[in-house]
């Protein structure tokens, strides 16, 4: 009888992520809304081996921000996971499941168009050899919402104003804001504007386009 002793040495086994999302779908939500993802995994078979072995997570988007509901046991590198457009942090594989068992979602305020979850995992080559790694996005649709226009008219004009009869009196500092033209620039929008007892001339009429009276 006679003993061979062999040695079976370990091959670096690629992480895996997977996402609640095939690849030709897209998570919708509406502008300046929380999108709430669950269903993010990572697993490494190397981990039956080395159980603590720590692996490096990359998330980040391009038009708004993300936010981990965990951050236990994790170092960042870059961000804290709080809000942040892009993340680097390193984890045990069941420290980083809980990190991305929600991972919350908002676009930039009143962002709305299509944008992109891309997360990256390296197992930093832990069990030998070049590190090795994963790569999943998420695409998103952000749904746009009707933003109110926004009028201001300053604190003095609002007191009574005093003027000479038959006199023309000036009134400067009324302005105009919709936050919506962030995204649609050229957006028309309509201003009506009378006086009781009197009338209104505007300093410009250049672009505008008359319903009733002529400015």
């Amino acid at each position: 009888t006679k003993t061979i002793a062999i040695t079976v040495s370990a091959v670096n086994e690629a992480p895996a992520l997977t996402i609640p999302v095939a690849p030709y779908q897209t998570l919708s939500v509406t502008e300046d809304t929380v999108l709430s993802i669950s269903g993010i995994t990572l697993a490494d078979a190397d981990i039956t081996i080395t159980p603590s072995m720590l692996l490096e997570v990359t998330a980040s988007v391009a038009h708004g921000t993300l936010t981990l509901v965990s951050t236990t046991g994790l170092a960042f590198t870059a961000g804290d996971g709080t809000s942040d457009a892009a993340m680097t942090f390193r984890g045990t594989v069941a420290q980083i499941n809980a990190a991305l068992a929600t991972l919350n979602y908002i676009g930039d305020g009143h962002f709305h168009g299509a944008d992109s979850i891309s997360l990256t995992v390296s197992d930093l080559g832990n069990t030998g050899g070049s590190p090795l790694t994963d790569a999943k996005a998420i695409a998103l649709a952000v749904l746009p919402i009707n933003d109110p226009s926004l009028l201001t008219v300053p604190e003095a004009i609002m007191l009574p104003i005093s003027a000479s009869e038959d006199t023309n009196k000036t009134i400067a500092g009324i302005s105009l804001d919709d936050r919506d033209i962030v995204m649609t620039p050229n957006m028309l929008l309509e201003a009506n504007l009378f006086a009781n007892n009197g009338t209104l001339t505007l300093g410009s009429t250049t672009g505008l386009i008359f319903l009733e009276g002529d400015g």
